[in-house]
């Protein structure tokens, strides 16, 4: 496994529930790339905590192969999310419609927004908060939050190209 961390696909179900093994596939596996090996570990690392996050910060789509617990686990969700903002799917359902949770998600990657739910998506209130966070949600905003001042002033302190995002009114306004 430190030559091809994938080959503990091949690997005996002994060597699949090593954890020693297992942790080693996990750090020589290449950052963000592909599936993440934990696919190929016995089920009860895939509910260990601390090599879930050891894969989830290597590769965020590894959250699609952890205990139902452990996605729940708001570390554990955010640094997949940090590494890959697709990994908000696997989240557990409790986390997607969390407000909090979501804003803290949105810190860590800001494109987990695209991962949000509609409703949030279109919610001014929402939007405005997440803009505070550093992320720039305009990009998909409606049409009306796009011309709505108060949502593109609080995007555009968080990142000035969000302007881009604006409206042509609003990016005609001195």
């Amino acid at each position: 496994v430190r030559r091809n961390a994938w080959a503990l696909e091949y690997a005996s179900d002994d060597l699949r529930r090593d954890r020693d093994l297992v942790l080693e596939a996990i750090r020589h596996q290449p950052k963000f790339s592909g599936p993440s090996v934990l696919k190929f570990a016995a089920e009860d690392l895939c509910a260990d905590r601390e090599v879930v996050l050891e894969a989830v910060r290597r590769c965020g789509n590894a959250l699609e192969y952890v205990s139902e617990t452990l996605r729940r686990d708001r570390e554990v969700v955010l640094e997949a999310v940090r590494v890959n903002e697709n990994a908000l799917a696997d989240a557990a359902e409790e986390l997607t419609k969390d407000r909090d949770f979501l804003l803290d998600a949105a810190r860590a990657n800001c494109f987990t927004f695209n991962y949000f739910p509609g409703a949030l998506k279109q919610n001014r209130a929402f939007r405005t908060r997440a803009a505070r966070c550093g992320c720039t949600p305009l990009e998909h905003a409606p049409k009306n939050l796009k011309g709505n001042r108060v949502v593109v002033l609080e995007a555009v302190k968080a990142c000035g190209s969000a302007l881009q995002f604006a409206s042509k009114d609003l990016r005609r306004d001195r």
